[in-house]
């Protein structure tokens, strides 16, 4: 109860930090930096699919409303939430995560270059699928990617400054 209660209160913080910081600051054409997306990777990895799926929706919708974005947000964030759990499912060895004492895979779990790898690829999928919705026309290919691209680098060096500023690990 206590652990939901602090993942509410980190998305509803996360997503006003989006839509009225983030949102607002001109960092260039190519560089869109989305944070919140820090969220989905520290959620337990024996977290219940539907509510994290039926969770990413209200995230998503809530980040829309308050930035009107008309559901790009949305799409996106439960877009994340069935790939974080495909491959948590597949790919990720939970049982040693778990027998390790983590909820959620760690650069000290399972270090660097798998950590990076695990969140820049859904990072990157995140990316792909709202700035897809963003740009909606199949000739802005390459806009897409190089904007998914770029934000996901961005993003994933402000999540690695969140994840530094406030974890215990």
């Amino acid at each position: 109860m206590i652990e939901a209660l602090k993942y509410s209160i980190a998305a509803i913080l996360l997503a006003f930090l989006q839509a009225y910081l983030i949102q607002e600051i001109n960092m260039g054409v190519w560089l869109k930096p989305l944070p919140y997306v820090y969220l989905f990777f520290v959620l337990n990895v024996q977290s219940n699919r539907f509510i994290v799926l039926a969770s990413a929706f209200v995230f998503g919708f809530l980040i829309d409303l308050l930035s009107g974005s008309f559901g790009m947000h949305t799409g996106a964030c439960v877009s994340l939430a069935f790939a974080k759990d495909l491959y948590d499912r597949k790919a990720l060895d939970t049982d040693s995560l778990l027998l390790q004492g983590d909820a959620y895979l760690t650069p000290q779990s399972k270090g660097w270059p798998s950590y990076l790898s695990y969140v820049g690829s859904l990072t990157f999928v995140h990316h792909v699928v709202f700035f897809s919705l963003d740009y909606f026309k199949a000739s802005a290919w390459g806009s897409i990617l190089l904007t998914s691209l770029i934000s996901t680098a961005g993003t994933i060096g402000l999540f690695l400054l969140l994840r530094a500023s406030f974890s215990t690990k």
